[in-house]
């Protein structure tokens, strides 16, 4: 049978969400349904229709989206959603829609549709976000909340089937009778070279992304001053994706910035095929996230990405790394968020010896194709879709 990934994201963008879609599909295929790839589009310049590792994907066009008065956008993107839907319906006469990542998780108009049309929804949930998340500022972030924690707490129930991205997220769809099936991070392994050793004469630390939103890497950088000179001359800390206002907005001044020269490299934005390359030619990358909700509840898709490159991730345990990151096997284990205990895994790495951080590699990859790869949660995927409760 044939299943609607709809998501309010392009395909088939290098976003944690987009690759999730992609990466479920292909899950669901090989478990015997016909995906149906559907994103949406807020720049013209992003084709509307396409193909990636042989699966078809369309857009939603909300390229208008902007010029459209702040209050009435959603209701914009909705109609546009619905009418999209509609008319890839009278085409497959799909029996499931997948939904992701829709205006703070509000999905009344999916439900309705779903209701008409005798469907099972499934909504794919990777987010709780904080309370005072940056987008739930002023009286148009109190509406936000509003319809996020009314997606959370209602709609996403009212759906009965959740892909949950963490264990958080399963036990509490699972209190409410929901079909529930835990899906991490998922990859496809075949876009991932394994690099076994590299030959950097210091220890090579990475870390891409967007820090300001999720991630405490500016504790990282503070953990390269509580080295000592010594020490601090055997690492360097390599950041993707952030750029040096960014490090100002976090904290770290450009005193700090000027006395970690030569151990603290900015870089920027680079080409998301560029990112790849780097975290595989590093001894480790590094995550440090609060033990708040929005961390327990969600995934961080950088560590499967890491992991499957070979390369060890140096981070505290939140949602469920403890099952995959053990302790001077499959990477560095630190107790918490802080600059102190970021300092104290640094210190481990520069403890390790050539052959240790080989062995750890192995082991890092070999968990990952386990733990990471689309295709080895075939038999779970079967299940729940045996179960599918429909509206």
């Amino acid at each position: 049978m044939s299943v609607l990934f709809i998501g309010a994201q392009a395909l088939p963008d290098q976003t944690a969400n987009a690759t999730r879609i992609i990466n479920l599909a292909k899950l669901f295929q090989d478990c015997g349904e016909k995906p149906i790839l559907m994103g949406t589009r807020y720049d013209k310049g992003t084709v509307l229709n396409g193909e990636i590792d042989g699966l078809k994907y369309a857009h939603v066009d909300a390229s208008a989206y902007l010029s459209v008065p702040k209050v009435k956008r959603k209701k914009y993107l909705e109609q546009l959603v619905l009418k999209a839907i509609n008319e890839s319906w009278e085409k497959y006469h799909f029996d499931k829609i997948v939904a992701s990542n829709f205006a703070f998780q509000s999905i009344r108009f999916l439900l309705d549709f779903a209701k008409e049309k005798h469907v099972a929804i499934i909504y794919n949930s990777v987010e709780w976000y904080q309370k005072d998340n940056i987008s739930f500022r002023g009286l148009g972030g109190k509406i936000n909340f509003l319809y996020n924690r009314y997606g959370l707490i209602i709609q996403h129930v009212e759906t009965r089937n959740i892909i949950g991205i963490s264990s958080l997220l399963t036990e509490y769809y699972k209190a409410r009778n929901c079909n529930v099936v835990r899906i991490p991070t998922i990859i496809d392994k075949k876009h991932y070279s394994f690099v076994e050793h590299n030959h950097n004469e210091k220890v090579i630390v990475a870390y891409a992304g967007s820090p300001a939103r999720k991630d405490y890497i500016a504790n990282a950088i503070r953990a390269l001053l509580l080295l000592s000179i010594k020490e601090r001359n055997q690492i360097e800390l390599h950041l993707y994706g952030a750029n040096k206002n960014q490090l100002l907005e976090l904290g770290i001044s450009e005193e700090m910035m000027t006395e970690l020269t030569g151990n603290l490299f900015v870089h920027g934005r680079i080409p998301h095929a560029d990112v790849q390359e780097k975290i595989a030619s590093a001894d480790f990358t590094v995550l440090l996230r609060p033990n708040l909700r929005y961390a327990n509840a969600g995934f961080p898709t950088k560590v499967g990405e890491s992991m499957m490159c070979g390369t060890p991730v140096i981070a505290n345990h939140t949602s469920d790394l403890n099952l995959y990151i053990r302790d001077g096997e499959t990477g560095i284990v630190v107790s918490d968020e802080t600059a102190e205990a970021c300092a104290e895994g640094f210190r481990k790495t520069l403890r390790m010896h050539a052959e240790d951080k080989v062995i750890m590699r192995t082991a890092a990859r070999r968990e990952a194709e386990i733990a990471f790869n689309y295709m080895s949660y075939r038999e779970e995927m079967k299940r729940f879709i045996r179960e599918l409760k429909k509206q």
